[in-house]
């Protein structure tokens, strides 16, 4: 499982949206009208009816209390507003019953809300909020004996970390700073690639143990203390949307905080275009989870250990979104059905590639949107000011085990198509 901390931190089971077994179009159609993108489902179950309930606004990636963090709670036509206190907490009470909206705004997070959450009674809710203001210094180095044709794929303990691929031995890795953290290494060779997927020679693995201040390392690779790799063949199922692709896959085994771990010497669809098929070489070491990419990681599923064999597991179905035109503003509904209707849909939105909002669309909804920010709050920081031309860059993907609401972890999700939206 993974916090939804990026598209590539974001993210089993296949079957495409809005489309039946065979491929072709379900009678499922997208509702394109526009309902009032302000007011929350009127419908309380229970005229008269209240309840209280305590609300933790925490950071990731390690849950710390955040304070000044302003909840807003919109439910039956009615507003609430509080604002944490140093522990991150705001309760409410006498608040309405029925389908709710609620969002957390800080002008140095991006925005986290969902969408039509049922809260219990005095039930504690989190919030899973994303810094935007993180200092990161870079960890570099260059292996100075691996020629220039050959490739490194350099990973560091932290879900902030993404992986880097480098030729020739040179890399740099962007990593939160004030920290103690490893870092693993694979050298490997491209062979030829199968007819639609990748395949790699391992040549050899490193990992070290490095400390960032406030300032770029440099590093020499430890050759001499590599991984111990085992090997594992199987395959995983493909959704509908993507068989018969070219291939853009991947196969990557990882440990504590996203470290590779182990990649694929083979990754590629199968010929009837049905499965994706891998051989992967990795350390086998407690906790570890397989991640299996297509399309660059906009489509992505995380499981526990590494599948052998031909496994029931695979990828989510993606919502099929229509599409908003020029101007579309980023609190105005956005339209979907949902690739899988028991399954939650998050909404997210970048500004000057850095997450701007996080949204999870509970089950049953059809429309996806930004609530309204809280009165006086300048939302320009973090979607950036439409006279200027600024636009957010968006998507909406399937979202599946997401569980409740003070969960914040996806183990799959599969993207539709980028947009772009209005501040």
């Amino acid at each position: 499982m993974y916090r939804l901390v990026g598209r590539a931190a974001l993210s089993v089971v296949v079957v495409l949206l809005g489309c039946g077994d065979d491929g072709t179009s379900s009678d499922a159609a997208i509702d394109t009208s526009t309902p009032d993108s302000s007011t929350p489902d009127t419908s309380v179950p229970d005229a008269g009816a209240v309840r209280s309930f305590t609300v933790v606004a925490q950071a990731l990636p390690d849950n710390t209390p955040v304070a000044d963090v302003i909840i807003v709670v919109d439910v039956a036509g009615e507003r609430f507003t509080e604002t944490t206190g140093a522990d991150g907490m705001a309760s409410f009470t006498d608040v309405p019953e029925g389908p709710t909206d609620m969002s957390a705004w800080k002008a140095s997070y991006g925005v986290f809300a969902t969408l039509g959450v049922t809260l219990a009674t005095d039930a504690p809710n989190v919030a899973l909020m994303v810094p935007r203001d993180l200092d990161f210094v870079g960890i570099t180095g260059n292996a100075t004996d691996i020629p220039i044709n050959e490739l490194l794929h350099v990973s560091a303990a932290h879900p902030f970390a993404s992986p880097v691929n480098g030729a020739g031995g040179v890399f740099r890795i962007n990593v939160p700073a004030d920290q103690t953290l490893d870092v693993t290494a694979f050298h490997y060779d491209d062979g030829p690639p199968p007819n639609r997927g990748i395949s790699r020679t391992i040549m050899r693995t490193a990992q070290n143990s490095v400390t960032v201040a406030d300032m770029d390392v440099t590093i020499d690779l430890d050759f001499a203390s590599p991984l111990t790799l085992v090997t594992a063949t199987g395959s995983v199922l493909l959704p509908p949307g993507v068989r018969g692709s070219t291939g853009d896959v991947d196969v990557t085994v990882q440990g504590e905080s996203a470290l590779s771990v182990g990649l694929a010497t083979r990754a590629e669809v199968s010929a009837d275009g049905t499965r994706l098929e891998y051989d992967v070489s990795y350390e086998d070491r407690a906790g570890i989870v397989t991640r299996f990419t297509l399309e660059g990681a906009i489509t992505e599923f995380v499981t526990e250990g590494v599948p052998t064999g031909a496994s029931d597991l695979g990828f989510a179905d993606p919502p099929e979104v229509a599409l908003p035109g020029a101007g579309h503003s980023i609190y105005d509904p956005v339209a979907f059905v949902s690739g899988d209707p028991t399954q939650p849909l998050l909404y997210l939105g970048v500004f000057e590639r850095v997450r701007a909002f996080n949204i999870s669309v509970q089950p049953g909804q059809s429309v996806a949107r930004v609530p309204a920010a809280p009165d006086g709050f300048d939302t320009t920081p973090l979607f950036g000011d439409a006279a200027a031309g600024d636009t957010v860059d968006a998507f909406l993907a399937t979202c599946t085990d997401f569980g409740d609401i003070s969960d914040g972890v996806c183990t799959a999700v599969s993207a539709g198509p980028n947009f772009e939206l209005t501040p």
